[in-house]
This record gives structure tokens, C-alpha cells and sequence, in this order.
């Protein structure tokens, strides 16, 4: 039976670390492109905290663009599939919601499709994708 976790991720290792929000740490590079010898700059990085659904926790599983997925609890303690477009006038966690069950997972985006998979009011999980 599929866990819902992507392919050759260890569901553990999804857990790891002591913060239990999504994190996205953008490096930024000088403008000149990579510097190198001894006097070369280390890039800087600063982290975004992207939040929850209303949960504890939340996962970040994959960027494409501006468009950043994953899944994260809500405050029933359920898990749902999330966008966050980084890009938008007022950036804020968006619930992608189930297939009428009560769990998702977004595992992967492609430009502004996002895919993974979904419960069923049964409980059975289908994929989905979704155009955002």
C-alpha cells in the first residue's frame, strides 16, 4: 500500500530537525556570478518561514518558480496539500483541500501544476493534480 510520502523518502526523514515548520532558504549569489579564491565571499542566506494551515507543523516538498508545495497539518490535526507562491502581493499558505477525505499530500509542481495524492471519503488515496 502506497504510504503517501514520495518515492524514496523515508517517512522519518521527512521529521527530521528540531523545527517542525516549512522552511525555504533562499541563497542569493554577488551579481558578478560565482567568486572564487581565498578573498571570495560566501553567499548569504536568509529563510522564510512559511507557517501552517492552522496546524503545528508543515512540510515544504518541492519549488518551481515562485510556487513552493508541501503539506501541513490543519487544526483538527489532519494533513493537506499546500501551495505558497512566494511571488504574490500578500504571500500567504494556501489549502488545497482532499479529494473528500481527510488527508493530502502535494508532492511535486511544475510551473503552476501542482500533483500528489488525496483521500477518498473511503480512506483510499488517489492522485491528483491541480492547476493553481
Amino acid at each position: 500500500m502506497h504510504s503517501g510520502h514520495p518515492v524514496g523518502v523515508r517517512r522519518d526523514a521527512r521529521r527530521a530537525g528540531t523545527r517542525r515548520i516549512a522552511v525555504l532558504a533562499l541563497f542569493g549569489l554577488a551579481a558578478s556570478g560565482f567568486a572564487t579564491g581565498p578573498a571570495a565571499a560566501a553567499p548569504t542566506a536568509s529563510a522564510l518561514d512559511l507557517g501552517t494551515i492552522a496546524g503545528t507543523y508543515s512540510y515544504a516538498m518541492a519549488v518551481s518558480g515562485s510556487l513552493v508545495v508541501g503539506d501541513s497539518t490543519t487544526a483538527t490535526g489532519s494533513n493537506h496539500a499546500f501551495a505558497y507562491d512566494l511571488a504574490a502581493a500578500a504571500p500567504a499558505m494556501r489549502d488545497l483541500g482532499t479529494l473528500g477525505g481527510l488527508n493530502s499530500n502535494a508532492v511535486a509542481v511544475s510551473g503552476r501544476t501542482v500533483v500528489g495524492n488525496a483521500a477518498l471519503p473511503s480512506g483510499r488515496l488517489h492522485a491528483f493534480a491541480l492547476n493553481i
